[in-house]
């Protein structure tokens, strides 16, 4: 119905370098408030990514849904593009996909 896509965007959120990950995955001591959030080290933070990989991809869904509502300025309940529009305007349509691995 719209053809070929114009632009092709890769999205790839680091969990293992997130503090909202550490949130979602239940670390109450990391503050959101802060512009630079202390952390636990990176071994104990890849831990914790392996741990519980339903807290990353919760993550993941987080942070997708984040870049295109509050960017990209799409409505998911709405399904279609808010008022005001995004960053490239108005959108009318995009595509999705997700690489998956065994």
């Amino acid at each position: 119905m719209f053809g070929l896509p114009h632009i092709y965007i890769t999205l790839n959120p680091s969990a293992a370098h997130s503090p909202i990950f550490q949130v979602i995955f239940g670390d109450e001591s990391v503050d959101l408030s802060l512009c630079y959030p202390t952390l636990v080290n990176s071994i104990e933070r890849a831990l914790r990514l392996a741990k519980d990989p339903v807290a990353a991809c919760d993550f993941f869904d987080f942070s997708i849904k984040d870049i295109f509502e509050h960017l990209f300025g799409w409505d998911f309940i709405k399904k279609d593009c808010k008022p005001n529009g995004g960053i490239l305007g108005h959108l009318k349509a995009w595509i999705g996909t997700v690489e998956l691995t065994e």
